[in-house]
């Protein structure tokens, strides 16, 4: 599998087998090395952030404003962020399109 934009080859779960300098680096293989964890982007295999409002885990997608659901009270980092924080999230969450679990 390659990845059109940088030519970066990559594994059948996302993860980077080489990364070019000008690609990024870093941040495209933390990307994709989340992706294995959470979820992929229908689009791009990635995964750019995992989110939380109280008790629910949603991962997303930047570059295609997509959202998927993780989980509810699976993982613990949820529980030192405050109120406002996961009120920041649902509106950066409404922004993104939810893609469907089950086609």
């Amino acid at each position: 599998m390659t990845d059109i934009a940088t030519d970066t080859q990559l594994t059948p779960l996302g993860g980077v087998y080489k990364t070019p300098p000008e690609s990024g680096g870093v941040r495209r293989t933390r990307r994709y090395a989340r992706a294995a964890l959470y979820g992929r982007c229908p689009r791009c295999g990635g995964c750019d952030a995992l989110i939380h409002v109280r008790r629910d885990s949603w991962a997303v997608c930047d570059e295609h404003r997509l959202r998927w659901p993780i989980g509810s009270n699976l993982l613990d980092s949820w529980c030192g962020q405050s109120e406002r924080i996961w009120a920041d999230n649902f509106a950066r969450l409404e922004q993104y399109s939810k893609v469907p679990l089950c086609q």
